[in-house]
C-alpha cells in the first residue's frame, strides 16, 4: 500500500493511542481505537474504528476497517527522533535553521500549526514556546520527529552547552 521506505505494517493488537498510523492515506497520531462486532454468528463483521489527528495539518481523520476482509494490520509510518541546536526561527513561516552534529546547516524543518486552528500563524504549544524562547535570546536545542520524509519540531529545551 505505501512506500516501504516510509511505512511498515503493524498488527492491530500492537496499535496504541498516541502511536502513529496511516488513516485514509495520511500520517496521523492515534487518538482512539475501538473494536466493534456487527451481527452474530457466521455473518458477524469484526471492525476496528480508528481515529487520529493528521501529523502535519491537525485535521481529525476517522476510518473503519473491516477485519473480515483479510486485513491483518495497519500501515504505520516509520519514525525517528534527533536533536539539533537552533540557529534561527522564521516566526512567519515556521521554518527553523538548525546545526547538525557534523557542523552543517539544516533548514527543511518546520514548526507545527495548532490543531484545528484557522489562524495560519498559530503554532502548536512547542512551536509557540520555541518562538518565544528564541526571541528572548535563549540558546535552544530542538528535538525533531522525522515522519514520512518530513521533520517536525516536537520538543524545545535549553542548550546546556
Amino acid at each position: 500500500m505505501g512506500d516501504d521506505a516510509l511505512t511498515e505494517w503493524v498488527p492491530f493488537e500492537e496499535m496504541k493511542k498516541r502511536g502513529f498510523c496511516i488513516i485514509k492515506g495520511n500520517p496521523c497520531r492515534v487518538t482512539d481505537i475501538t473494536a466493534k462486532v456487527k451481527g452474530t454468528g457466521a455473518s458477524a463483521n469484526d471492525r476496528v474504528v480508528i481515529s487520529g489527528i493528521h501529523i502535519f495539518t491537525g485535521v481529525k481523520s476517522v476510518d473503519t476497517i473491516n477485519l473480515t476482509n483479510a486485513h491483518d494490520g495497519l500501515e504505520v509510518p516509520i519514525t525517528s527522533k534527533k536533536q539539533y541546536m537552533l540557529l534561527d526561527v522564521d516566526s512567519d513561516t515556521g521554518f527553523v535553521s538548525l546545526l547538525t552534529d557534523e557542523g552543517e546547516t539544516k533548514e527543511d524543518a518546520q514548526l507545527s500549526r495548532a490543531q484545528g486552528d484557522a489562524d495560519e500563524q498559530a503554532w502548536d504549544e512547542v512551536g509557540a514556546e520555541t518562538v518565544r524562547r528564541f526571541e528572548e535570546g535563549e540558546s535552544l536545542k530542538l528535538t525533531l520527529l522525522s515522519i514520512m520524509g518530513k521533520d517536525l519540531v516536537v520538543k524545545c529545551e535549553q542548550d546546556p552547552g
